[in-house]
């Protein structure tokens, strides 16, 4: 009897131990569970960063142009395409009219007119000249507000005309073709052409003036002998 009682403990002492094997086993498989997990995670922000690439991506192609077509290109505000600030600016021709109204000239009766933009002292302005019989006239304009600051005119032969000329000079007509054949010019070429006698230095002299398109020629010459005694452009 004792011999089978012995017999009897081996199986059960043996399915023991294998239940305790089993329970530690299943005790080791959380952390490697937990391991595989982990990964996971670590992984998860690249697939979400390459999800945000993909996305912005096709985003930007999705702003791209087809072949052919255009696309607006937005200028700054206030701003003309050569760069310059003109939205507060009266224009050319407001300024010319203010310059006009003020001599009291007609557009129709101006032979020659020409309007500038520039900057003075730190003050943009508009430079408006023009000839109305025989008077020249220049204006300087305020490009804001068009203000007129200064003006200045000139008539022509003011101090010598008709039997007041002194004898011995060479007419007005000479001292014009002399400044023209020496800057290789026609006068049908020109678009404004005015000559002017003075008295300088004990002596007369012609100033001649004359433009070709926008381009502005001076001449001073000798009225006693028709020399050329001063030029611009040299």
């Amino acid at each position: 009897m004792k011999k089978r009682a012995v017999y009897t403990w081996f199986p059960i002492l043996g399915l023991s131990a294998l239940l305790l094997a089993g329970c530690g086993s299943r005790e080791e498989v959380p952390p490697i569970t937990q391991q595989i997990a982990a990964s996971e995670e670590t992984a998860q922000p690249e697939k979400r960063a390459a999800s945000v690439d993909v996305a912005q991506n096709e985003m930007d192609n999705s702003a791209q142009p087809a072949k052919g077509e255009g696309v607006a290109i937005q200028s700054q505000e206030g701003q003309s395409p050569d760069g310059v600030l003109s939205s507060g600016f009266i224009g050319e021709e407001k300024a010319k009219q203010i310059a006009l109204a003020n001599a009291g000239v007609s557009d129709a009766d101006v032979s020659y007119m020409k309007v500038k933009l520039d900057t003075d002292d730190g003050k943009t302005e508009y430079e408006v000249e023009f000839y109305s019989g025989n008077k020249e006239y220049d204006y300087d304009i305020d490009a804001v507000s068009g203000t007129i600051l200064s003006i200045d005119y000139d008539i022509e032969n003011k101090d010598f005309a008709g039997a007041d000329m002194p004898d011995g000079l060479i007419s007005e007509e000479e001292a014009a073709k002399i400044a023209l054949s020496d800057a290789g010019m026609k006068e049908s070429g020109l678009s404004y052409l005015k000559t002017e006698l003075d008295a300088e230095d004990g002596g007369y002299r012609y100033e001649v003036e004359f433009y070709v398109e926008n381009q502005k020629y001076e001449y001073d010459i000798d009225a006693a002998d028709g020399k050329i005694i001063s030029k611009n452009p040299n």
